[in-house]
């Protein structure tokens, strides 16, 4: 990291609570990247903070309260360098993305009027892998903060300030939770907060898919196809609407509603035609139901189809997973 006094180009931010076990990994990735390291700390009484200062990072104190941007806010406002790559303590980066991290580095505008996409890969013990995309690395600069209570949003406030969003050939490796209890507490964490921001007035698009996805951690599926229902009445232009087809046929398939679940997918590939992703699920709902001819083509032309990254996770290596079912 910078010396005391020298530009901070490329700084970590992070907020954490009880990452003892964690944290140390990320940090040991990004110690020789960093211009600076702050994290935030919302509480932690393990040794996370110890850990983290034994790496040099800056600690901040911020007192938990149940509002995920206003704690990464602050670590916004903490950090002096002119970009910043916003971290979680489950995350990981191999030595081919550190090397691409340095190399963007030394092009960071100092206009600081650019934000990058990375690749997001979730890996955990008990679930397969997914790949996604999300704008890990902005500009440090007045306008540019997080939103939402939970499942906190930057890009709004970065098309508002008219940054310019590139995407870059770098991953992060997203470890998660790896036991379905803590999973489901934190789902149902997300719920409770997402209903409390719907009653105080937040009924927007986003709000209730965000809340169908808290359902369907929560295997409550007819909660979640009413909040999707809601969620696609009331949108504009989010970025979820492709994401939310799979989503509402996996449901539909849960609870054993597959002429739905045909109608739901085809109305998906009705507006996302060049969807492979869709064409999988597709293909998945004609198995369900005994129609592997159908299935067998279906899987065959989502083979074809070129690969989308999208915000919301879907399989690293799709084109395997059809051929596959194909097989």
């Amino acid at each position: 990291m910078s010396e005391y006094g020298t530009p901070k180009v490329l700084g970590a931010v992070m907020i954490v609570k009880n990452e003892e076990k964690r944290l140390g990994g990320i940090l040991s990735d990004i110690r020789n990247v960093m211009d600076e390291i702050c994290i935030v700390d919302t509480g932690s009484s393990d040794g996370t903070i110890a850990l983290a200062e034994s790496f040099g990072a800056r600690i901040e104190r911020f007192p938990w309260c149940n509002d995920f941007s206003a704690a990464r806010n602050h670590s916004l406002a903490c950090a002096k360098s002119d970009y910043l790559l916003w971290l979680d303590a489950d995350d990981r980066i191999d030595e081919g993305s550190v090397k691409a991290l340095l190399k963007l580095k030394t092009r960071l505008r100092p206009e600081k009027d650019r934000a990058y996409t990375l690749k997001i890969l979730g890996r955990s013990k008990d679930m397969p892998d997914t790949l996604s995309c999300q704008t890990r690395i902005i500009p440090n600069r007045e306008g540019v903060l997080f939103e939402g209570r939970v499942h906190e949003q930057i890009l709004p406030s970065l098309k508002r300030t008219g940054v310019t969003i590139e995407p870059v050939d770098i991953t992060i490796m997203h470890t998660g939770y790896h036991d379905p209890g803590t999973r489901r507490a934190k789902a149902r964490r997300n719920l409770d907060i997402l209903a409390d921001e719907l009653r105080a007035g937040k009924d927007t698009a986003s709000q209730h898919f965000f809340m169908a996805m808290a359902c369907i951690g929560l295997e409550d599926y007819g909660q979640c196809l009413e909040h999707l229902h809601k969620a696609r009445q009331k949108r504009t232009d989010e970025d979820w609407h492709h994401f939310s087809y799979t989503i509402s046929t996996e449901c539909l398939l849960k609870l054993g509603r597959t002429d739905e679940a045909l109608l739901e997918i085809s109305e998906g590939i009705g507006l996302f035609g060049k969807s492979p992703l869709l064409h999988y699920y597709l293909g998945l709902v004609y198995s369900k139901t005994g129609r592997f001819t159908e299935a067998a083509e279906v899987f065959k032309k989502a083979a074809t189809l070129p690969q989308r990254i999208d915000s919301y996770p879907t399989p690293p290596d799709l084109k395997n997973a059809i051929l596959i079912q194909y097989g």
